[in-house]
């Protein structure tokens, strides 16, 4: 028997236009919003600049204090009286002006309206709508070339973000995952368990860290001593080699990293000697350079630590 499968589709809503009656003055309207002045009426889709002059004829009631009824509120100049449409501009998306039982007219970013009657029924200071259409247009030109600003502004941040993130991986290298070829002696629990074997050997050594969140896993050593700090350097240098001729011998292209801090008491004899050593096979130069990373920052933080316990 065939099944029958009935599938629910669930319709997303547009979200609701905004309606709007202003008041006189000039307004930056922005997202979906319907501005209502007078006998006009501005669909904005987008960012608009829209100027409302005085027509004390035409009220529109918002509600008590402003409040709004249903989506309609006033946005501008202070009263419920609504004004007279004198010029639209938009800096972004579009507009579309029904004005006067007109068919509506859709200007875009870059473009301005004016009404028609504006200049002779309500003037502003004296200033013909031509020029006020001009002003708006100036407005426009200057605040695109704001945006253009402000966009390379943020393009030369990011290049700058780049370029820095550039100089630290060439510092500090990049992570390297685990190969799966990687010889058993070399894998976390053998390293760290061969590495101890082989610093049990010298008296006051300690094995401080094991790191092998990356490839290679990394030791530190640590040896202090109340007499010659400049003594301590061979003996942590065994460990390296009996861990080349034991555990690591027959390893092919084995590669070992090491390193020491050499941290000297401020008042007087003794000190200690931090070792690190990382090793792998057949590793990169990327990860040679990691690594050499890695043991930096690991030995000079744990050299520091041993320095402030020895000297409080």
């Amino acid at each position: 028997m065939a099944a029958a499968i009935l599938a629910t589709v669930a319709l997303a809503r547009p979200t609701p236009r905004a309606r709007v009656a202003m008041g006189p003055g000039e307004t930056t309207v922005s997202g979906r919003v319907d501005v209502l002045a007078a006998d006009a009426e501005v669909a904005v889709d987008g960012v608009a600049r829209v100027d409302v002059e005085p027509d004390p004829g035409v009220a529109r009631v918002t509600g008590r204090g402003g409040d709004p009824v249903g989506n309609t509120f006033l946005v501008a100049g202070g009263s419920a009286v609504a004004g007279a449409l004198a010029a639209v501009a938009v800096l972004e998306g579009s507009a579309v002006i029904s004005y006067g039982g007109r068919p509506g007219e859709r200007i875009t970013a870059g473009e301005a309206w004016s009404a028609p009657t504006a200049a002779a029924a309500a003037p502003r200071h004296d200033e013909p709508v031509a020029d006020t259409v001009s002003d708006l247009r100036a407005q426009v030109v200057a605040l695109q070339a704001e945006l253009d600003q402000a966009r390379q502004e943020a393009d030369g941040a990011k290049l700058a973000g780049a370029i820095a993130n550039g100089q630290l991986a060439n510092v500090q290298g990049q992570p390297a995952v685990w190969p799966t070829d990687v010889p058993a002696a070399l894998r976390p629990e053998a390293y760290e368990a061969d590495v101890r074997a082989a610093v049990a050997s010298i008296p006051g050594a300690k094995v401080t860290d094991v790191d092998c969140s990356e490839y290679p896993c990394l030791a530190l050593v640590t040896l202090s001593t109340d007499g010659d700090v400049d003594a301590l350097g061979p003996q942590l240098d065994g460990v390296s080699k009996s861990l080349r001729s034991g555990p690591w011998n027959g390893i092919k292209d084995l590669a070992v990293t090491v390193g020491q801090a050499v941290d000297a008491n401020d008042d007087g004899p003794g000190g200690s000697v931090v070792l690190g050593i990382g090793a792998g096979a057949s590793v990169s130069p990327d990860v040679l350079q990691r690594t050499k990373y890695r043991l930096d920052t690991l030995m000079t933080d744990a050299a520091s630590a041993q320095h402030d316990a020895q000297n409080p």
